[in-house]
């Protein structure tokens, strides 16, 4: 018992979450999860502008925010929607004050968004346009075909519009 409850900090401390929700969600199609309220996804389309089979959704599920990893089945509902499989979840707790920003986010040194490159992150704007804060980066990795953390430092984002 006690191997377990270190076990269950070492978890927690690290920042890994011990399997939870995560498992209700995988391998579920999204059509057959009522409790998730999605709040913005994304089809991803590689560099040469080619639409892939992944799509990323931001949302809440039980009162946790999280970004969804998706993979189209090839399926359609009644309206002709795509219907995609649950392939990864990730957590992704609010900090108070921010919010999520799926367009305008990028890898730095560059200035702007690349062809095939989505990053996503928690951010606040000052009035200018620019961040005042960015907490919390996750991007898509083509080469690995999942949602990779992101260290913040590495990440900016511009205000959608400006």
């Amino acid at each position: 018992m006690r191997r377990l409850a270190a076990t269950a900090a070492l978890l927690l401390l690290s920042g890994v979450s011990a399997p939870g929700f995560e498992n209700e969600l995988l391998g579920r199609r999204d059509v057959d999860v009522p409790d998730y309220q999605s709040q913005q996804g994304a089809l991803l389309i590689d560099g040469k502008g080619v639409i892939s089979e992944f799509a990323i959704d931001y949302g809440q599920y039980k009162k946790n925010f999280v970004i969804l990893l998706q993979k189209d089945t090839g399926a359609r509902t009644k309206a002709d929607a795509p219907v995609f499989e649950i392939v990864q979840v990730i957590r992704a707790p609010k900090p108070k004050g921010l919010d999520m920003y799926s367009v305008g986010c990028f890898l730095k040194p560059a200035t702007e968004s690349q062809d095939g490159q989505y990053v996503f992150a928690y951010a606040a704007f000052n009035p200018n346009g620019q961040p005042r804060a960015i907490k919390g980066a996750w991007m898509f990795d083509w080469d690995k075909k999942q949602i990779v953390a992101v260290p913040e430092g590495k990440v900016d984002c511009r205000e959608p519009g400006d």
